[in-house]
């Protein structure tokens, strides 16, 4: 989760005469004081410490009615510093038509308003509880009990406390199990639904449509090879007529329906066997 960090600190203390003879108690006393608070130094809160180590083996001791002696130290301390643009986790603990309520870390507080609260998520109530759920996936919503993404707006400090202002404005924002899920896309309205809304007019499907075209291109080539064996079949064409024109520059012969009886066509044969014998 964005805005926290482990920070390698080296840090000054000063520490109660009282804690002398065991000076790493008081350091860590003094360590603990600085828990759960917001700090100027660090820009944050620190939310734990560890591998302190104290530098020096003497210390200064300060002038005063009450000698504190100075100690010099390091520590890894765990930061949690919001700033406005990241993206911050938390479990929501109040569901309002006006805003959302959020517990960050279990510890700070978090409020996102309606305004930014984005357009596609409306609030809803049911027997099972007020929550606010997505218009184009219903399996996101935001309710009692949800772990939420969402944006830093601004922080607030008051008396070492933070309170945050957040926004579900981005798209990257919202419930995390939902944005875990794989990314579907919306589902495509069937033909009965379609005819439906159509007033009951059927949609060809796309393979219906594929295959309508692959006819039709079928049919032309058909259809132009019908043409092609018929011009074919004319320019070809023989008979005992005189040629013509048809307009093309093209000559045909003139076809003329010969009927002939079977003493004909004997005659007919052996006359043209006399000249070839000939």
């Amino acid at each position: 989760m964005e805005g926290l960090a482990v920070v390698h600190a080296q840090i000054g203390v000063f520490v109660h005469p009282s804690r002398a003879a065991n000076v790493k108690q008081g350091v860590h006393e003094i360590l603990n004081s600085l828990l759960l608070k917001y700090n100027e130094e660090f820009d944050g809160v620190v939310l734990a410490y560890l591998k302190s180590k104290i530098l020096d083996k003497s210390a200064r001791i300060l002038a005063g009615l009450t000698p504190y002696f100075h100690v010099n130290l390091t520590a890894k301390l765990l930061i949690f510093s919001p700033s406005p643009g990241m993206l911050i986790e938390g479990k929501v603990n109040k569901v309002e038509k006006d805003y959302i309520g959020v517990v960050v870390l279990g510890l700070f507080n978090a409020a996102i308003g309606v305004s930014d609260i984005r357009e596609d998520l409306y609030y809803n109530e049911n027997p099972n509880g007020r929550e606010w759920v997505s218009e184009s996936d219903e399996r996101h919503s935001v309710k009692l009990g949800s772990i939420i993404r969402f944006s830093v707006k601004s922080m607030q400090e008051t008396e070492h406390i933070i309170d945050l202002c957040g926004s579900l404005a981005d798209s990257r924002t919202g419930c995390v199990n939902w944005l875990q899920l794989p990314c579907i896309t919306p589902r495509k309205k069937s033909i009965k639904d379609r005819s439906a809304n159509d007033g009951g007019k059927k949609h060809k499907t796309p393979n219906k449509v594929k295959e309508d075209h692959s006819l039709l291109v079928s049919a032309e080539l058909h259809d132009a090879g019908k043409v092609q064996d018929a011009t074919q079949k004319e320019d070809v064409r023989i008979s005992n007529g005189t040629p013509h024109s048809d307009g093309t520059g093209r000559k045909h012969k003139k076809e003329t329906d010969e009927i002939h009886t079977p003493d004909e066509l004997y005659h007919k044969k052996k006359k043209k066997k006399e000249f070839v014998d000939a």
